[in-house]
């Protein structure tokens, strides 16, 4: 029952025998803003994050590579209530129920601007809702491989390639996932709930919309150099 509040924080290769390999919270509301989950992995439920009664709320935070045995590879909600914005979710897994999240036991969860790719389960390997409950997912402007998960609400879902590139370090605090050339996620999110600026804290947004996830694309643009005697030019790139 603590609010936790945590801003550039990265959960790394943690494990927990039970839930919640990165993070597990019980009661409590979290606030989450500019936050790494990466190869965390969990025997059970939550892999990264495993949240029970509570009403998390995540901002530019990214879910890359954790694992759980059974349920909710990057994470996995009992009975919460959860607002995701601007959150990536990419190459968790589970054995059982939704690589990328599992919400069980009347849980729900609001996704906006959101990412989820490559992730994989051997049921739901994005999103998984207990059907036998009142849990449910709503989905807006988010980008999901496979189109609307089961038991989810979707508005304006992308189902194309978000070209997902490799966790590393491109700026910022904390590890991100970019989107290479020719991402769906680029200038497709809803601006009225963009955060100001990205995960790095580059501003958003960048082109004519935010992009979708925690990963703000900085366009490239090219200057031309011409001779002066009419020979042939260079072009050289230049960012944004």
């Amino acid at each position: 029952s603590s609010n936790t509040a945590l801003t550039n924080v990265t959960f790394r290769s943690n494990s927990a025998g039970n839930q919640g390999g990165g993070m597990y919270n019980e009661e409590d509301n979290p606030t989450l803003t500019n936050v790494t989950f990466s190869s965390n992995i969990a025997t059970y439920d939550g892999g990264g994050m495993a949240n029970g009664n509570n009403n998390p709320t995540l901002t530019n935070v990214t879910f890359s590579d954790n694992s759980a045995g059974y349920f909710g590879g990057g994470m996995y909600n009992g009975n919460s209530s959860l607002t995701l914005t601007n959150v990536t979710f990419g190459n968790n897994s589970a054995g059982s129920l939704g690589g990328g999240m599992a919400n069980w036991s009347g849980s729900s969860a609001q996704i906006r601007n959101t990412i989820l790719w490559d992730n994989t389960a051997a049921n739901a390997a994005q999103i998984y809702n207990d059907n036998f409950t009142s849990g449910s997912s709503v989905l807006s402007e988010s980008v999901v491989q496979g189109g609307c998960p089961e038991g989810s609400t979707c508005t304006n879902i992308i189902t194309t390639d978000p070209m997902l590139g490799a966790l590393g370090n491109y700026g910022g605090f904390t590890q991100t996932i970019p989107l290479l050339a020719g991402s769906s996620a680029v200038d497709t999110g809803n601006d009225t709930v963009c955060p100001a600026t990205d995960q790095r804290g580059v501003i958003r947004p960048q082109g004519a919309h935010c992009d979708i996830g925690a990963y703000e694309a900085v366009p490239t643009y090219y200057t031309a150099t011409f001779n002066a005697n009419g020979g042939e030019g260079t072009m050289a790139p230049q960012s944004a």
